[in-house]
């Protein structure tokens, strides 16, 4: 017959093992959205960036076309109508270039995290 102190010893182990394991999903959790929100901000910075260069690229572009043809209203119009252009390229694009690609990278990410997670897990 088992013992009463191996029982408790037993039921001591399986409590701390129930810890760990719940305290290593917090860990990984916060890992994760960690990750996460640094992705995003890096992500932000560049968009910041692209804003910036294609702005003054586009006043640059207005001023050139506008100085060859002599009237920069008609200059900074044809570049208007050029990023129009190009914006409802993109608007019609959107779901097969940005949304499909971003949730694929997220599964992604989260998957490599679960798979090395299970292999730490196995090991």
């Amino acid at each position: 017959m088992i013992k009463i102190s191996t029982l408790a010893t037993i039921h001591k182990n399986i409590e701390q093992y129930i810890e760990n394991r719940l305290e290593l999903a917090k860990m990984d959790l916060v890992s994760y959205f960690s990750a996460c929100i640094s992705r995003l901000l890096v992500g932000m910075l560049i968009a910041a960036h692209l804003l910036l260069f294609i702005f003054f690229s586009s006043v640059s572009i207005a001023l050139i076309i506008g100085e060859w043809i002599g009237s920069y209203a008609l200059g900074s119009a044809i570049v208007c109508l050029l990023l129009a252009f190009i914006l409802l390229i993109i608007w019609a694009n959107r779901k097969r270039w940005f949304q499909k690609s971003v949730l694929r990278a997220c599964i992604q990410s989260f998957m490599s995290k679960t798979t090395d997670t299970n292999e730490k897990g196995s090991n």
